[in-house]
């Protein structure tokens, strides 16, 4: 994600649209305003509609459990067995066939 978040200041100065306008800088055309105005609400908009991606959601759960509950089991897959959440993060953030099948049943389980 470009951002995750902040205040609409901050997107006017991440797109370098000048915030106000003084007498040395004049103010560029009005459509070219218009324009930049439009696409920074789009992108505000967009940005906060999104629903993050399957990784992002098993990462983001990931990262705020206790360092304790790690080790615990999270899941039993039929073909491997049961797997703590060590073993699944090994396999999501290894991008493996094993990791995709993990984040679905979690997904499936409300777990993340």
């Amino acid at each position: 994600m470009l951002f995750s978040t902040g205040t609409l200041s901050d997107v006017l100065i991440f797109y370098h649209i000048p915030v106000y306008y003084s007498h040395k800088s004049p103010a560029p055309r009005k459509s070219v305003r218009v324009f930049r105005f439009l696409h920074v609400c789009y992108t505000v908009y967009t940005l906060s509609v999104m629903e993050p991606l399957p990784k992002e959601r098993f990462f983001r759960v990931y990262a705020n459990l206790p360092v304790g509950l790690r080790d615990q089991v999270v899941i039993a897959v039929p073909e491997v067995g049961p797997l703590s959440w060590n073993a699944a993060y090994a396999e999501v953030s290894n991008s493996t066939k094993l990791g995709d099948v993990i984040v679905g049943k979690l997904i499936e389980l409300k777990i993340i």
